[in-house]
C-alpha cells in the first residue's frame, strides 16, 4: 500500500536537494568530475526511503540532468573527454536503474500487504463462518457429529455428549466407530468410503434398523441423516443423530393396541356368533315344547305336559345361566377391585371348602401346596379363578378311578407359576388354544357354557400374564397361570387354613 505524502517525505527530498546543488557545485570545480559525477548516486538512495514513486521519478530525472550538467561545464582536457562521458553515462544508468528497482520493489511491496490484507480479511471471515457454523451446530436439538475422511470424530455438539455420554473432550479425535455396536463395526468403513465417493445428504441406512452405542455398552435406537460439509477444500461429513427410543416404544405400543384391538374384535364376532347361536338354541327348545305342552294340556295328557313342562324350565335354567356368564365375562376388566396382598394358599383353601360338596360328591382328593407365592390382585377375581379351574376340574376330571386335584405354586426366573392339574383323561394338543375361548366346549354332554376357562384368561391378561395349557390324552389336564413377577407379594405371616375335609394324600 503506498504511503501519503507525510513530513518526514518533504524532509528527505529537501536534504536530496540540497546535497545535489552541492555536489554540482563541487563537480563544476573538479576537471575530471568522476568520482562526483557516481556521488549523484548516493543521493538517489536518499530518496529511496520515500514511498511515493513518483518521488523516485523526478529524483532520478533530476539527477541524471545534474550529472550532465556537471559532466558538460566542468574543467578537463581533450583528452579526458570520452572518459567522462563514459562516467557520466554509467552514473545516469545506474540512477535509474536504482530508481526502477525500488519503484518495481515498492509495487511488489503493495502487492504483498494487498494480498496479505485480502488473506486477513479471508481468514478473520473464515473464523468467523466457522463460529457461526459452530453455534449453529451447538444449538441444534440433534446430536451432532462431524468426521473426516479417515473417519475420526473433529466435532461433536452438547445434544451428541448427552446421548452418548461421552464429554467432547473424550470424543474428539477419535474413531467413529466407538459409536457403533461392534457387529456394524467391520461393514462401517466401507460404507463410510463409499460415502465419500458420491457425497450427497441422504438418510443413512434406508431400510435398515440403526442402532448406537453409549459409553455404558447400551445400545439405542437412532435415525441419522448424513450432510456432506465442504471447509477450506477438505470434505467432512456432519451427521444428525434423533434417539428414537420413544418413538418406537410408541410405535410398538400402537402395534400392539391394533393387534389386542383385531383380536378383540375376532374375539367380538365370534362371541357374538356364539351367543346368537347359544341363545337362539334354547328360544328354539323352548318354543317348540310350549307348543307340545298347550296341544298335551288340550288332550288332558297331563304326564306328557308335565314333561314338557320340564323341558321348558331346563331351558329357561340354561337361559339364564348363558346370560349370567355372558355378563360374568362382560365385568372382567370392567369392574375392579382394589389389589391387596393375598396368601394364594389360604385362597385355594377358601375355594376347596366352598366346593366341598361336588368335590366330596365326584370323590375327589385335593393337595393344596401350603407356601404358594403370594400375589398382589383382586382377591374376588382370583378366587372366581380358581373356583372356575376346580370346578372344570370336578366336572372333567372325575373320570379317573381315583380322581384327584393339585394346586401348586412357584416362582421362576421372571414370573411367578400357578399350576392346577387332574388326572382325568386330558385334551389333545390341538384343543389347547379352543378351550381358552368363550363358549368353546369339547363334551357337550357335560353342563356349563363354555365360558370359565374364558374369564381366566382374559383375567390373567390382564393382570400381565398368560394362561398355558399342558394335557395330553391319558395323562390327565394342568392349568398354569403365568403373573409377571412384579405382582409378587412379600410373605405373610399369618398360618395356612387348608380345606381339611376335602384335602387327602394324593
Amino acid at each position: 500500500m503506498i504511503e501519503k505524502a507525510t513530513s518526514p517525505r518533504w524532509t528527505k527530498l529537501g536534504i536530496a536537494a540540497l546535497v545535489s546543488l552541492a555536489l554540482l557545485l563541487i563537480d563544476l570545480q573538479i576537471p575530471q568530475g568522476v568520482v562526483v559525477g557516481a556521488a549523484y548516486v548516493v543521493v538517489l538512495f536518499i530518496v529511496v526511503g520515500t514511498r511515493v514513486p513518483r518521488d523516485l521519478v523526478v529524483a532520478a530525472i533530476a539527477l541524471s540532468v545534474l550529472i550532465w550538467i556537471g559532466g558538460a561545464f566542468s574543467p578537463r582536457s581533450h583528452a579526458e573527454e570520452g572518459v567522462i562521458l563514459a562516467n557520466r553515462t554509467l552514473s545516469m544508468l545506474i540512477v535509474c536503474l536504482v530508481a526502477w528497482l525500488k519503484i518495481r520493489r515498492l509495487k511488489l511491496v503493495a502487492q504483498l500487504e494487498g494480498h496479505q490484507v485480502e488473506l486477513e480479511a479471508t481468514l478473520r471471515e473464515s473464523t468467523e463462518h466457522e463460529q457461526r457454523f459452530r453455534q449453529i451446530v451447538e444449538s441444534v436439538t440433534n446430536g451432532m457429529i462431524m468426521i473426516d475422511r479417515s473417519g475420526r470424530i473433529t466435532l461433536v455438539n452438547a445434544e451428541a455428549e448427552r446421548q452418548f455420554q461421552y464429554s467432547r473432550h473424550e470424543l474428539i479425535g477419535q474413531p467413529i466407530e466407538v459409536l457403533i455396536p461392534q457387529r456394524y463395526r467391520s461393514e462401517h468403513p466401507a460404507q463410510r468410503d463409499s460415502f465419500f465417493v458420491d457425497p450427497s445428504v441422504r438418510a443413512m441406512g434406508r431400510g435398515r434398523e440403526l442402532f448406537a452405542l453409549r459409553r455404558d455398552g447400551s445400545e439405542f435406537p437412532v435415525e441419522i441423516g448424513l450432510n456432506p460439509v465442504r471447509i477450506q477444500d477438505e470434505l467432512f461429513v456432519l451427521s444428525s443423530i434423533v434417539d428414537i427410543t420413544e418413538r418406537r416404544d410408541a410405535q410398538q405400543k400402537i402395534e400392539a393396541m391394533n393387534a389386542e384391538l383385531l383380536s378383540k374384535n375376532e374375539e367380538m364376532q365370534q362371541f357374538v356368533y356364539t351367543v346368537s347361536h347359544d341363545l337362539k338354541s334354547p328360544l328354539v327348545t323352548l318354543e317348540g315344547f310350549a307348543g307340545l305342552l298347550r296341544e298335551e294340556l288340550s288332550d288332558g295328557n297331563l304326564d306328557e305336559a308335565l314333561h314338557c313342562a320340564e323341558r321348558i324350565e331346563r331351558s329357561t335354567g340354561r337361559m339364564g345361566q348363558l346370560i349370567s356368564d355372558v355378563l360374568e365375562l362382560s365385568r372382567v376388566g370392567l369392574v375392579r377391585n382394589d389389589p391387596e396382598p393375598i396368601n394364594v394358599s389360604d385362597l385355594v383353601a377358601d375355594v376347596c371348602l366352598d366346593l366341598k360338596e361336588r368335590l366330596d360328591g365326584v370323590g375327589m382328593s385335593v393337595n393344596i401346596q401350603p407356601d404358594m407365592p403370594p400375589l398382589v390382585a383382586d382377591r374376588i377375581r382370583l378366587g372366581q379363578v380358581f373356583e372356575n379351574l376346580i370346578g372344570n376340574a370336578v366336572k372333567y376330571g372325575s373320570s379317573a378311578p381315583q380322581p384327584s386335584l393339585t394346586v401348586s405354586g412357584m416362582q421362576r426366573n421372571s414370573e411367578i407359576v400357578y399350576r392346577v392339574a387332574d388326572n382325568g383323561e386330558g385334551i389333545p394338543p390341538q384343543y389347547h388354544e379352543q378351550i381358552l375361548r368363550p363358549f368353546e366346549r369339547l363334551d357337550s354332554d357335560v353342563e356349563g357354557t363354555g365360558i370359565g376357562l374364558a374369564i381366566v384368561s382374559r383375567f390373567v391378561g390382564l393382570n400381565g400374564g398368560r394362561v398355558d395349557v399342558d394335557s395330553a390324552p391319558g395323562r390327565g389336564t394342568a392349568i398354569l397361570l403365568h403373573f409377571p413377577l412384579s405382582l409378587l407379594a412379600r410373605p405373610t405371616s399369618q398360618p395356612n387354613r387348608h380345606c381339611d375335609t376335602a384335602r387327602k394324600d394324593p
